[in-house]
Formats: C-alpha cells, structure tokens, sequence
C-alpha cells in the first residue's frame, strides 16, 4: 500500500470539521425477531406475533386470544480496516472486539373475531457496540490533531510550540462508541374482509449513542509527564412516527402484503462528560433521523409443508435530515448516503407436526452518492456501512400447545473494497458478522 502524502495539517482540519458523534449505528435495522433471523424474509409472514413490526396487518389472521413474542440475539461482529500513514505510523490495521450478546425483542397482540391491537419493544436502530481497544483510524487522526496543535500559555496565546515538539508521540489508543434506538409501538388491525385486513400504529423512538475515546501524549524529549487525554460524550434523542399496513389473501396458498414506516425525526443533543480534543460542544444539537421505509412481501405456501417469503424493502434517506456536511458542494449527508434497498428470500419446512426448518437470505445495498465523501465522517470506518449479504438457518419446534421454541444462527458478509480518504489515503476495509438467536412465541 502506498504511504499517505496527505499533510498534518489537512487530517487536523479535517477531523476539526467534521467532528460529530461517531457512527456506531445501522439505521433501520431489519433483524428485530428470531424468526427473522432463522428466516430473513418476515413481511408476509402471518404466524407468530413478531408480525407486529413485520405485517401487522396480519394480525387478525392469528387466533383469537393473547400472542406473546420474545427473543434476543447475540451477535459477533468482525469489522476490519488497515492504512497506511507516514509521520512514524507505519502500516496499520484494527479490528473489533467483543460480542454484542443483548438485542431482545418483545411483541404482543391480542385478537377478537375481525380486530386485533398490538405493542411491541424492540431496537429499531443501532444495536451494536465499536470498540476498539488498541486504537483505530478515527484515534490515529485524533492523535495526528493533537500533535500538529498549538500550546497556549496561561492566557490563551501560542506559545509557538506544537505538542509535536513537546512529546515525541502516543500511546494506549482505544475507541469505544455505543448506539441504541430502543423503539416502542402500539396499534391496531382490522380484518375489512375475508381476505383483506389494514393496520396503523404509532411508534416511539428514545436513542442513544456513546462515545469514549482515549490515548496518551509520552516520550517526552523534555521529560515532561506522560498525558492522558479523553473524549467522553453521550447524544440522546427522541421522536414520533407512524405505521400504516396492508394484507391480502389471494387465495389459500398466496398472500401479499405491505406495511410503510414514516420518518422519525431526532433531534440529538449532546452531553460532554469530559473532552481534552475540544471537538464536541455541550449541550449542541445535530440531525440524524430514522429514515421512512416501504416493506413489501409475498407469501407462497407450495405445499402443506412447505413456505416460501420474499421480501423488498427500501428506506428513503436522502428524504431523511442528517444535518449539513459543511463541505462545499454537498448538502446533507442524507444526500451524500443516497438511498438503500434489500431484497430476500425464506424457505420453511415441517418435518413434522413440531418441528419446522427454515434457511434464507437477503442482499441488502447501499446507493452511496459519494462513499468516499461519506466516509470522511469519524466512525465509518470502524462501524462500516456497505453492500452486504446475510444468511440464515434455524429451526421452530412446538414444545407445547401454543408454546413454540425458536433458534437461529446466521451470518452476514460484506464485499472488501477500498476507500479512499480525503483524496489521498486508500483504507481498506472488510467486514463479517455471525449470531446466535433465541426465542419464543406464546399463544393463549
């Protein structure tokens, strides 16, 4: 890989301008149940109460009576990026560490003859932890900025020394970054028709998103004491949307269906613990909203014992405010994302009246207007967005009646490319993510 020849200076400039919360979080999550996991095509499913956020329209295709869902997932998720910098850097990789062992999901719905209303919580967004213990590009530019930065006498002047000249480098890099948008919803269905049945709901967003972000100035050639910095922020946000759904029954072995999620606008405000970079602002406030979604789905029963699903879903981002880039030329960074869609396939079989096996699939694509503008936002490179195929397998087995038992394993695979930062610096990056899924799904 060649070395960079990108200046000090521009990485300082850079990282100051576009200092904003790092991105851990996936906006518009579609693993929200284990039966989606063990089969990633959910939207004309009408079996299981986790149709509350896949088909609720469905709903009153249940029984009468109460449905309770609940599930978690465990994932291990294995990003890697690698560069390599001039400056005594040298080459350099990290990778992620850690499992995300707690993403629960609970839905419930009570049915009678033609209505049915339904809640669920779930985390709609995020759902994942970056941390980086040994460091990452976002703390290389972080002590870059550092180095190349002014010392100030007691009153705030230059004093003509840069911290370059006053330790000879850093130490203990490490990033940590959090995101979590719990979401909670409430609505209702009803059957118009044998055959046709709507829904419309109302879901509520709380996020949160951390940032912990450390290293060390040392090798002091004045034998000035090593010293820690830290940067330690927590943005928080809330808002409303809605959710209008659509079922229909073709015949006994062929369903359609459709459900549209609005827009969620989040307002994040930031709360600054302690920051010795001075790159985040107390109490400031930045856009980033949960982009509305179109879910479609069919499904087709071949035999008694075998299901097929498939779904489309797209997310309207550029129609989404994620604040301005500041960069000249481009607008919002909605716009620089463009939009995203996916499409899947889900296969179930009974092997017999308990046990049922299923496998299935999903490519998901990003429509980047600009990747490489894009990726100059801190983060994205530890938390990579990109093209990406999941896989599931898994099985449902009826312990009871009206107890049924979920289990799921899957894996996710992203296409290895390289991006170029800042118009100079080529990071490549590759990424790869498995899950363990457990859950059940109770019918009284």
């Amino acid at each position: 890989m060649k070395k960079s020849r990108m200046p000090v200076p521009a990485a300082c400039a850079l990282l100051l301008l576009l200092a904003a919360p790092l991105a851990a979080q996936m906006d518009n999550l579609t693993n929200l149940s284990v039966e989606w996991m063990r089969m990633p095509a959910r939207n004309a499913a009408a079996d299981s109460a986790d149709i509350v956020v896949y088909n609720p329209a469905a709903l009153v295709r249940l029984a009468d009576g109460f449905h309770l869902n609940v599930g978690n997932q465990s994932l291990l998720r294995k990003p890697r990026h690698s560069y390599s910098l001039v400056y005594g850097l040298g080459d350099r990789s990290f990778g992620q560490e850690g499992v995300d062992a707690f993403l629960p999901n609970l839905y419930a719905s009570y049915k009678k003859d033609k209505w049915a209303v339904y809640g669920g919580l779930y985390i709609s967004g995020g759902g994942a932890v970056a941390d980086y213990p040994d460091g990452s590009f976002t703390t290389d530019l972080a002590a870059l900025t550092v180095m190349a930065s002014p010392v100030l006498d007691e009153s705030g002047q230059p004093t003509g020394y840069t911290y370059g000249d006053l330790y000879g480098g850093t130490m203990g890099h490490y990033l940590k970054a959090s995101s979590y948008y719990l979401t909670g919803v409430l609505g209702g269905a009803y059957a118009i028709s044998g055959k046709l049945s709507a829904s419309a709901g109302l879901r509520y967003v709380r996020a949160v998103n951390t940032t912990k972000l450390g290293l060390t100035l040392a090798d002091s050639p004045l034998a000035l004491p090593d010293q820690p910095l830290l940067f330690d922020t927590e943005d928080k946000a809330g808002g409303l949307g809605f959710v209008l759904g659509i079922n229909y029954d073709l015949n006994e072995k062929l369903n359609f269906a459709a459900h549209y999620e609005s827009r969620v606008g989040l307002d994040f405000e930031t709360g600054v613990n302690r920051d010795d970079f001075g790159l985040a602002v107390d109490g400031e406030k930045h856009r980033r909203d949960l982009p509305a979604a179109l879910y479609l789905g069919a499904g087709w029963r071949w035999s008694e014992k075998l299901l097929m699903l498939v779904d489309v879903n797209y997310w309207f981002q550029k129609a989404a405010d994620w604040g301005p880039t500041g960069l000249e030329g481009y607008g919002n960074w909605s716009d620089v994302a463009g939009d995203c869609w996916a499409a899947g396939v889900g296969l179930e079989y009974a092997l017999s009246g308990r046990l049922r096996l299923s496998a299935g699939t999903v490519f998901t694509d990003f429509l980047f207007k600009d990747k490489e503008v894009y990726y100059l936002r801190l983060g994205e490179y530890e938390a990579p967005k990109g093209d990406n195929w999941n896989c599931g397998v898994g099985l449902a087995y009826k312990a009871a009646p009206g107890l049924t038992l979920n289990l799921a394993l899957g894996g996710t695979f992203w296409k290895k490319e390289t991006i170029i930062w800042s118009g100079s610096l080529p990071v490549e990056v590759k990424a790869h993510a498995y899950s363990l899924s457990i859950g059940a799904n109770l019918d009284i």
